[in-house]
């Protein structure tokens, strides 16, 4: 049984209690950061989470090896109420942090969190997804921060907005940046740049992450199939969907002679950030807004980056300056700005966030 599921056996106010049932994205990253924190400044962690992320690829990166037996509380889904958290926290938790916080905010701003209870609550996407009319998004835009807002002014709650690191924000809301960390590897690096320079071309764009169709992966091959002299490294899991809607554009690349090269998973992060400093230029491309890890990762790994669709990727670009450009996504204009970064200098390496403000913040430190 887990530390906190053994009440009075410990002094609950030392027992941090982390959940996360999702594995996806950059979710676990999140929880072995907490962890790391939690279990350094000698308090006693737990995690609530789903067989489902235990038995992940990304669950494997992330935190094997920094947790004991008793340190993993698994349940079903629908345990992952607001009344069930609410009550765990009751009977063993001094500090409950939900790093993926968004669904769990009405209930935290209607009914407030146990006395004498912690809370810190992120919200990763405080900003409206795009929507059928910028009235409609205006609208629910802020009718979110304000959610974020009353969450935040109950009782031993702390409610906090992900925002990214490579840009700032109005400070309406408790916003925390992003963490960037970049374990690369130089040996790795340079193995894997003579193997890309192997497969035949002289300016590498990369993709990165979990690449699901709203990447457009599809757009971005298609794209680099009219640029000259580039080649395309991907690098991460590419779902069912997205892989089918790119196999006419990977056809394509084939046909213009244009290499591309794929690693698939699962990647440890040192393996996955050498692949970013690998290449020449990141494309980052999605319209749901949002930070971006890889984007961030990229930056501060001095990558030229090509960024299109959303606005919080506009703000992006245009705090990068010169390392960045930002384009509508389409085919056309992908591959322009490509052909631009690929007769640009490299630029410098961008200053971004670390890791500790992220964790002092939702660990109340």
């Amino acid at each position: 049984m887990s530390a906190v599921g053994q009440a009075g056996e410990r002094p609950s106010d030392d027992v941090v209690l982390i959940v996360e049932p999702n594995p996806d994205g950059h979710r676990l990253y999140y929880v072995s950061l907490l962890v790391h924190w939690c279990r350094a400044g000698g308090h006693d962690v737990s995690i609530v989470t789903t067989p489902r992320a235990t038995t992940s690829p990304e669950w494997t990166i992330h935190l094997d090896g920094q947790l004991t037996p008793d340190a993993v509380v698994v349940r079903s889904e629908p345990w992952f109420t607001f009344e069930n958290l609410a009550g765990h926290a009751r009977s063993g938790a001094g500090l409950t942090v939900i790093p993926d916080g968004d669904r769990f905010l009405p209930s935290v701003a209607l009914r407030g969190w146990p006395r004498g209870r912690r809370l810190s609550v992120l919200a990763m996407r405080p900003d409206a997804q795009p929507g059928r009319s910028r009235v409609v998004r205006l609208v629910r835009g802020a009718a979110k921060k304000g959610l974020i807002a009353a969450a935040g002014v109950r009782r031993g709650v702390r409610a906090f907005a992900l925002r990214s690191p490579l840009s700032t924000r109005r400070p309406l809301l408790r916003w925390v940046a992003d963490p960037v960390t970049l374990r690369s590897d130089d040996e790795t690096v340079a193995g894997l740049r003579r193997r890309l320079e192997a497969a035949g071309a002289d300016y590498w764009i990369g993709v990165f992450g979990a690449i699901s169709a709203r990447k457009h992966l599809h757009v971005i091959a298609e794209a680099l199939a009219e640029v000259p002299g580039v080649g395309l490294l991907v690098a991460g899991e590419v779902d069912a969907e997205a892989r089918e809607l790119a196999r006419p554009a990977f056809a394509k690349l084939d046909a213009a002679a244009r290499p591309h090269v794929e690693l698939a998973p699962p990647l440890d992060e040192a393996t996955f950030d050498s692949a970013i400093c690998a290449v020449d230029c990141v494309v980052v491309a999605h319209s749901n807004e949002g930070s971006s890890g890889v984007a961030a990762k990229a930056a501060v790994a001095g990558r030229r980056l090509v960024l299109a669709g959303a606005r919080s990727l506009r703000r992006d670009a245009e705090s990068l300056g010169d390392q960045a450009a930002w384009v509508p996504i389409g085919v056309e204009s992908i591959a322009s700005a490509v052909a631009r970064a690929a007769t640009t200098p490299q630029p410098s390496a961008a200053h971004g966030a670390g890791h500790e403000d992220f964790v002092r913040s939702l660990t109340w430190s």
